[in-house]
């Protein structure tokens, strides 16, 4: 097995002073910046840039803030997990490492879409009762969903 490590990502909060702008909100509800009320909460990508469909993966992509700073989740082939990191100025992840089981395609572009969003991140916004990755420009990288 090879173990993956993804390069340390930062998510930069959507602040009141407007540095950011926030991202297309889905039937007109306003962006909410993200907190670090994300500890225990569990989420599910419902969708990714590139066109690739999450759903092609037999488990769908997930991202769990736990507890004293970890994080877990599944990239639809491989678990993962790393750590997490909100100071109120940002979101920021750390040392998120993967198996590198072979899985077949789809499933494999929907875990390269996934840790790509993942990597890309550079802002995170809730919207409605979602979690919005965004990039560099305010690119929609991925949305997830809570998770049941």
């Amino acid at each position: 097995m090879r173990l993956r490590v993804l390069v340390p990502w930062v998510a930069l909060v959507v602040g009141a002073c407007g540095e950011t702008p926030d991202p297309p909100a889905a039937g007109g509800e306003p962006a909410a910046a993200v907190s670090p009320a994300l500890a225990g909460t569990r989420w599910e990508v419902t969708f990714l840039q590139g066109g690739v469909d999450p759903a092609q993966a037999p488990r769908r992509p997930t991202l769990e803030f736990l507890d004293a700073g970890q994080a877990a989740g599944h990239s639809g082939c491989n678990p993962m997990a790393g750590s997490w990191n909100s100071d109120g100025n940002g979101l920021t992840f750390g040392g998120m490492a993967l198996t590198r089981m072979a899985c077949p395609e789809p499933v494999t572009a929907v875990e390269t879409a996934f840790l790509d969003a993942l990597d890309r991140t550079r802002a995170s916004a809730l919207v409605g009762d979602e979690l919005v990755l965004q990039g560099a420009g305010g690119v929609l990288l991925a949305r997830l969903r809570p998770a049941s």
